[in-house]
């Protein structure tokens, strides 16, 4: 069981990482290969794990898949803002346009 605990652990801290970086093709790629440990190991230990184990494998992923929630949600808020931003920035340069066009036209 240790075993298994201790790749979860380091593909859920690869995947934070990545998900932080906002690198979701890694994201889904190490999600895809994290699915595929659990399933083999679940296979190879058909009717020896206890509820115990596989509770704490459940709840290593949640607690990742959480995480990589929050970088989306805080990903999202910033395309927002930086949306917002830019609008102003727009708002900005065409307001300059036209009053530099208008006062060079006079």
């Amino acid at each position: 069981m240790s075993t298994i605990t201790a790749k979860l652990d380091k593909l859920n801290d690869e995947i934070r990482r990545y998900a932080d970086k906002l690198e979701w093709e890694t994201v889904l790629g190490l999600t895809g290969e994290r699915h595929q440990l659990i399933q083999d190991y679940c296979e190879e230990n058909q009717n020896q794990l206890s509820a115990e184990q596989l509770q704490l494998i459940a709840q290593k992923v949640n607690t990742c898949d959480q995480l990589v929630g929050s970088a989306v949600a805080k990903h999202k808020e910033s395309a927002i803002q930086s949306g917002i931003n830019l609008r102003k920035t727009h708002r900005a340069i065409n307001h300059y346009k036209n009053t530099h066009n208008s006062a060079t036209e006079h």
